[in-house]
């Protein structure tokens, strides 16, 4: 089991009409491959990079996961300290989705309260090091938005004063899905808790920085095409929002969807159909939860028999 707690960097971006050098973060976010046509790769001095962040495991003192490859592998994101606004589940969320995970057979990585630079780091390592993995799974749960039909999950230290800002200052999921789709072997599930509204996207009043004059950005997450080999999942339906639930730990979508993933015997899908039922009773129709699959044959998770559903699928 991994946990980074991370402090939200003091690093802010600044919004400058003038042709400028890309920063830092920009400069990795396209390098880890995470934008159309970038290559993957990390410099070395980024990868030594040397953090105040708080990390601990159960299994060894390395902050990276390990180098062999796990049948099943997880990267679980819970963002909830966003100054002004702020989540009460997300991170409640995270911590259930890591114990499934880990009930489940899965080596897990748990990050809370990331910034886009440890958020970018993570997710290189953990593709680099899930080469041969026969299920990967990525969660996040948090601000999520979505801009020119990409979706966007909002770090901590993200300062957002329009929806233009999500370039290089968010991290592009619908590129993670992408990249993901390339590595030619194994099944991958991404999960996203992540259409709750995102105020921080929208213009202060006054501001001059819109797109379009009285334009807002559309509510919640564009809808996706799987790539081969992938099922991605959605709190709720295309271009509508999810529920931070004031009233319990967790979002209604996460607290079904981990009962239902712990059911033995249940293909993937079934695992999603259900958990839509289960939300759409509790929120009285208002969530829809929502999935894209290109998945071949049926993956079940949690025991069963495998002679009916095996325990990895073919691409």
């Amino acid at each position: 089991m991994w946990t980074w707690r991370g402090p939200v960097d003091s690093e802010r971006f600044r919004v400058n009409a003038a042709p400028r050098q890309p920063t830092r973060r920009e400069a990795l976010h396209q390098l880890l491959g995470l934008g159309a046509g970038a290559a993957v790769w990390l410099p070395a001095a980024a990868q030594t990079r040397s953090t105040n962040a708080s990390t601990s495991t159960s299994t060894s003192a390395s902050a990276s996961p390990s180098p062999s490859p796990s049948p099943r592998s997880a990267l679980i994101v819970g963002n909830a300290a966003y100054p002004g606004a702020p989540l009460k589940n997300a991170g409640n969320d995270a911590r259930l989705m890591q114990s499934v995970a880990q009930e489940l057979g899965f080596q897990v990585t748990l990050m809370l309260d990331a910034d886009l630079l440890q958020l970018l780091e993570a997710i290189s390592n953990w593709v680099s090091a899930t080469p041969g993995a026969g299920t990967r799974l990525f969660y996040f749960a948090g601000h999520g938005a979505q801009y020119r039909g990409r979706n966007y999950l909002i770090p901590v230290d993200a300062e957002l004063r329009s929806e233009d800002d999500l370039l290089g200052r968010a991290l592009d999921a619908t590129g993670l899905t992408e990249r993901l789709s390339r590595s030619g072997s194994g099944v991958n599930l991404l999960v996203f808790d992540a259409c709750r509204s995102a105020p921080m996207v929208r213009p202060p009043p006054g501001s001059r920085l819109r797109t379009q004059p009285g334009s807002r950005p559309p509510p919640g997450l564009a809808a996706a095409v799987a790539p081969r080999g992938t099922l991605v999942a959605y709190a709720t339906a295309p271009g509508a929002l999810a529920a931070d639930d004031s009233s319990g730990r967790n979002s209604p979508y996460t607290r079904n969807l981990a009962a239902q993933l712990r059911t033995p015997g249940l293909p993937i899908e079934t695992v999603f159909k259900r958990t839509r039922a289960a939300v759409l009773q509790e929120t009285g129709g208002t969530q829809v939860p929502w999935e894209t699959s290109s998945l071949i044959g049926d993956l079940c998770l949690a025991g069963g028999d495998t002679r009916v559903c095996g325990a990895e699928p073919p691409r």
